[in-house]
């Protein structure tokens, strides 16, 4: 069986932006595959993906790598996880069946594909480190 969070995170080390993904609070971005578009993007603990018409959201924690779903968003449809954590594991979830579904086809649509990044990703940098390299122009 396929995995969403693998095909997502191979597409990043082909891309050679992996180590940027899982170590920047901030990361953005969007690549083409096939005649698809796939946006990648985090903020601090939140991971959105959006690839075509849907817009998968997961909860990203800093001790486990695995990426815990929150909800899909398809046009009208939103199908929302409700799971219980408990000490980082989840025990209990609605709607996991059909988010699982959703994220295989979409996984098996993106296998063995080669993404072309289509944005440059933007980093916020240090106050201090901008100034440091503005002194060098001078």
């Amino acid at each position: 069986m396929l995995n969403f969070q693998k095909e997502i995170e191979r597409i990043l080390k082909q891309a050679g932006d992996y180590p940027s993904f899982r170590l920047d609070e901030e990361f953005s971005k969007i690549f083409r595959i096939s005649d698809v578009l796939l946006e990648v993007s985090k903020t601090k603990d939140a991971i959105a993906i959006i690839i075509g018409s849907a817009r998968f959201e997961f909860l990203s924690l800093p001790y486990n790598l695995a990426w815990y779903p929150i909800q899909v968003i398809e046009g009208d449809e939103v199908i929302s996880i409700v799971i219980n954590y408990e000490n980082g594991r989840a025990y209990s979830a609605r709607n996991w069946l059909d988010f699982w579904d959703k994220a295989e086809e979409v996984a098996k649509n993106i296998t063995d594909t080669d993404p072309e990044t289509l944005v440059l990703e933007h980093k916020q940098i240090a106050e201090g480190i901008a100034f440091e390299q503005m002194s060098l122009w001078l």
